[in-house]
Order: structure tokens, then C-alpha cells, then sequence
């Protein structure tokens, strides 16, 4: 077997891994009647909120992606960057990850522009994203100190082991990788060295490309909807509603962080690992029964699943259509 084939392989099985292992662990033992008595608790009405905000958090996404697209010549329509979004979500259920290429490849591929520039500016979308996420943190960690100081020591936790070896770990593996691409005069790390730079001038483009103020106004539309959607849907359920009536906003702030950096783990549309995280910071810091937590997290994450695959089903259906 080849490195190629080995590391494809194991970009495919790792993740269902996790996400199949973690599910396990979630649900083993736990009653699914309850799931479906919670599902009758929820507010419809708040339901299809929450999935709204969902959906107009995707459409400014594409709609601040192509800010950068058009910085660099390549201009597509509203249409076809929403499409490019909701097909984006719908191949990470199947391929985590490769949702991003097959975005990056199907706009490239529609406006007959360069694979690597449009790659460029996708990643600066995506890094963009983690500030933001970083930013929304800052205040979360500050608002929740003492009962996540609380929880890490109930728990034990070996925080500093948990945080140092998987640097340790990409450092090991990335600097002999970044030494042979600067100095090999072989055709491969010649033609890798051209493609980061026709990347690196996709993603520099943020940083001089005109509608910056505009940018930044769509980039906190995207995660102001994705918050909103949290607080309602959290509404939605009574007994998280009866948590934020106690707790206050503070407990939505944190869940939604919680969750959002459990999506950086490799799953299938962060199945299992966004559960997890939703668990940890509901029942673990603020002391929500852990069966409530998982029937919320189960629901939520089943409805955004669901609105997932409705929107890539149709865009691709609409692609192949069109392509037709």
C-alpha cells in the first residue's frame, strides 16, 4: 500500500471511527422513547426558527465568500455561492472535510477559474471563521470560569498533557514536510511550491480586496444568526429554556462555544463529537440532567442533519440538471 492510499485511507476511517465510537458511548444505555417525548416537547414554531437562522447563516456565507471570489476576478452568482454552501455541509456528512475542496472545485470549475487561487480564498474564509470562534470564546471562558474550574476538577483532567502532545505531534510530522517543499528541486515539491503560492494570493486577498467593511458585516451576520439559532432552539426545549431563565445568556454563550469547538474535530458533520461537547457543557458546568442534555443535542443536531441533506440534495440535483 502506498503513503497516498495509506493517508486517504485513514482520512475516511478516522472519522467514522469517532463518530460512530463516540455515539456508542453517548447512547449506549440511554432510553430512545425519551429522545421522542422531548421531540414532542419542542415548540414547532422555534424549530423552524432556529432552522431559518441556519439557513440565512449559510446564504451570507456565500454571499462573503464571493466578496473574496470577485476580489481576484472570479464572480459567480448569488445562486450558484448558496448551492456551493449548502453542498459544502452535505458532502462533510458523507467526507469530512472534502466538503470545502468540492466547493472550492465546483466554483472553479463553474467560472473556469484556477483551482488553486479559489482554494486560497476559501482558506482564508475558513481561518476567518476561527478567529471568530477564538473571539466569541474569550468572553464564554470569562462568564464560565468558576464552573468550568469547577468541573476540570471534579473531572481530573491532565489538561497540560491533553493540550501539549498533538503539538508536539504536528510539529513532528510538519517540519520535515516544510523542509523538503523549500528545498527539493524535484517536480513534485517545485509544483507544490507553485501551488502555495497561487494559494497564499487567494487567501492575501482578504486584506486588500475592496467591501472590506461590508465583509466584516456579512462575516458577523453569519455567526450572529448562528447564535441566535442556539438561543432558540434552546427556547424551543423546556427544560433549556428554564436553564437560560435561571442562568441567563451566559449559558447560551457557552454551549454554543462548546459546540462550535467540537466541530474542529474530524467526524461526520460533527456527529458525536458536538453531542459530546453540548453533554459536557450542560450537564458538567451547569448541572442539566445528562439524559436533557443528550435529548437536546440529539434533536438539534437531528434537525440541522436533516435540513443538511434536504438543501444539498437539491443543490446537486440542480447542478446536475443545469450541467445536463
Amino acid at each position: 500500500m502506498s503513503a497516498k492510499t495509506l493517508r486517504k485511507a485513514i482520512s475516511y476511517i478516522i472519522p467514522p471511527v469517532i463518530t460512530v465510537g463516540l455515539c456508542y458511548v453517548l447512547y449506549s444505555g440511554i432510553d430512545m422513547a425519551g429522545i421522542v417525548s422531548g421531540a414532542r416537547l419542542c415548540n414547532p414554531l422555534l424549530v423552524c426558527l432556529f432552522l431559518l437562522c441556519n439557513v440565512l447563516a449559510m446564504v451570507i456565507r456565500g454571499l462573503r465568500w464571493r466578496l473574496q471570489l470577485r476580489a481576484i476576478g472570479v464572480d459567480p452568482g448569488v445562486g450558484a455561492m448558496s448551492r456551493s454552501i449548502f453542498g459544502t455541509y452535505a458532502v462533510n456528512l458523507v467526507f469530512p472535510r472534502m466538503g470545502e475542496f468540492w466547493r472550492c472545485a465546483y466554483i472553479a470549475r463553474l467560472k473556469s477559474a484556477p483551482f488553486s487561487s479559489v482554494f486560497g480564498t476559501m482558506v482564508a474564509d475558513r481561518l476567518s471563521d476561527t478567529m471568530m470562534v477564538a473571539l466569541i470564546s474569550l468572553p464564554a471562558f470569562i462568564f464560565s470560569s468558576s464552573a468550568l474550574s469547577r468541573f476540570l476538577a471534579e473531572a481530573q483532567l491532565p489538561v497540560d498533557k491533553l493540550m501539549s502532545w498533538p503539538l508536539w505531534c504536528l510539529a513532528g510530522l510538519c517540519l520535515p514536510a516544510l523542509l523538503y517543499l523549500a528545498l527539493s528541486k524535484g517536480g513534485f515539491a517545485v509544483r507544490a511550491r507553485g501551488f502555495i503560492i497561487r494559494t497564499w494570493r487567494g487567501f492575501v486577498v482578504i486584506f486588500r480586496m475592496p467591501h472590506r467593511l461590508t465583509w466584516l458585516a456579512l462575516t458577523l451576520g453569519i455567526w450572529g444568526f448562528y447564535l441566535l439559532g442556539m438561543w432558540i432552539s434552546m427556547e424551543a426545549y423546556p427544560p433549556l429554556a428554564s436553564l437560560v431563565e435561571t442562568v441567563g445568556a451566559e449559558s447560551v454563550l457557552v454551549t454554543f462555544v462548546f459546540g462550535s469547538l467540537a466541530m474542529a474535530i474530524p467526524s461526520n458533520g460533527g456527529i458525536g463529537p458536538w453531542q459530546f461537547a453540548i453533554v459536557i457543557a450542560l450537564s458538567g458546568l451547569y448541572g442539566l440532567p445528562r439524559e436533557q442534555a443528550l435529548v437536546f443535542a440529539t434533536l438539534n443536531l437531528g434537525a440541522t442533519t436533516l435540513l443538511t441533506v434536504l438543501l444539498g440534495l437539491a443543490s446537486f440535483v440542480y447542478i446536475a440538471v443545469t450541467r445536463r
